[in-house]
């Protein structure tokens, strides 16, 4: 685990925090996706979030007193690292 100005910090996410990661995922992009496509297709989403979870990416999650408050998720590319998704828990 990372240290950030106290009460954050920052750790890899692990197999317990993909439920967080989905519903903050869904939370997002939910309104952003109707707006620009219709429709949410909660089946797709959910294939769309599984691939990404799987992908090559790592996500990593900041806690705030131990609890997770945001997530990014982070692509290591030829010569540098890509902030692929940035998402913050606004509740």
């Amino acid at each position: 685990m990372l240290p950030l100005a106290p009460p954050f910090a920052l750790r890899r996410a692990t197999p317990e925090d993909r439920a967080f990661v989905e519903t903050l995922t869904t939370r997002s992009y939910r309104d952003l996706v109707i707006r620009q496509f219709g429709s949410w297709n909660t089946a797709q989403q959910a294939a769309n979030f599984a691939e990404k979870w799987q992908s090559n990416g790592i996500y990593w999650i900041v806690t705030r007193a131990e609890e997770p408050v945001a997530c990014l998720l982070l692509e290591a590319l030829a010569n540098y690292l890509f902030i692929a998704d940035i998402q913050i828990d606004g509740s």
